[in-house]
């Protein structure tokens, strides 16, 4: 799928966003700050689209972010018929099944969002929609200086009930249109000591990568785990020479990573919780390197 994007750069990374007038018909990212590629020194790419195959998925393209994977924001407590909220997207409405899922095609009325743009920032505004007593204003700014990208997040709660819920960013990376297999390596900076991995999935110490290209999807999530602040996850590849790493201001509530044959996408979960007339706030930093003396081989 074609977005028309904007393009901040600090002469070594060239950051591409999805304008999110282009994405009004989706209901499961975050329309604002929609990173659909980075470049690093004009040559290597970093991001890719979910699906392998056009027309499937749900449509996430490098790094995109989602509220409420698991916990919706007054879901539970909508009728059939009734509409709730989705941040960053617009009011869903509730159709004839049970449960929540991001697979759902939801009917979406979005959220008026403003946009303020210059050669190496931008800022989106997301204005509050009253929805059975949920109303949260956001604002999202993306810079990018050197080869660090910054992605700062700020919710108010400008409603009637708390906002309980949670918020991640689905990286869906690819090194040069790599496929997935041994020339990838993923450190992560938490314990994974006890996990069991398969899909051929190979762990030395904190250190995972692959037997071979995957030829299935494949997913697993970290819970229970003592998370601090600061880097979180490392991915490089041998043969481009490239990486990347995510660093957080915040503590994680949990991880996951999924991916499939021509993509992977470590994510840290960051939980929200905010009583009406409050707010919160967090970033997330990516830094993107070539030839980094001391990484993963």
């Amino acid at each position: 799928m074609e977005f028309e994007t904007l393009r901040i750069s600090s002469g070594l990374l060239d950051v591409d966003i999805a304008r999110p007038e282009n994405l009004f018909s989706m209901a499961r990212f975050d329309h604002t700050g929609f990173i659909t590629q980075v470049t690093f020194d004009s040559v290597h790419t970093f991001c890719t689209a979910e699906a392998f195959r056009e027309n499937e998925g749900t449509g996430g393209i490098g790094l995109c972010n989602e509220f409420g994977l698991f916990d919706p924001i007054g879901y539970d407590t909508a009728a059939l018929g009734e509409y709730f909220p989705k941040v960053g997207a617009g009011l869903l409405r509730k159709p004839d099944i049970n449960k929540y899922s991001h697979f759902y095609k939801y009917d979406v009325l979005p959220f008026t969002i403003e946009t303020e743009y210059n050669k190496n920032k931008v800022t989106f505004t997301v204005q509050p929609m009253d929805c059975r007593g949920y109303a949260v204003r956001q604002e999202k700014i993306i810079t990018v200086t050197g080869n660090i990208l910054k992605i700062e997040y700020y919710l108010d709660n400008v409603g009637e009930l708390p906002v309980l819920t949670t918020e991640y960013c689905h990286n869906f990376i690819s090194f040069d249109y790599r496929n997935l297999g041994p020339e990838y390596h993923l450190r992560l900076y938490f314990d994974i000591e006890n996990e069991v991995f398969t899909h051929n999935l190979k762990r030395n110490g904190n250190v995972l990568s692959w037997h071979k290209e995957p030829n299935e999807q494949f997913y697993c999530r970290f819970e229970n785990i003592a998370f601090a602040e600061g880097v979180q996850w490392e991915l490089f590849n041998e043969v481009s020479q490239t990486g990347v790493v995510e660093s957080s201001g915040f503590r994680p509530s949990m991880a996951a990573l999924w991916g499939d044959r021509h993509v992977v996408s470590p994510e840290v979960f960051v939980k929200i919780c905010i009583n009406p007339s409050k707010s919160q706030s967090w970033y997330r930093q990516f830094e993107f390197f070539k030839n980094r003396r001391g990484a993963l081989k």
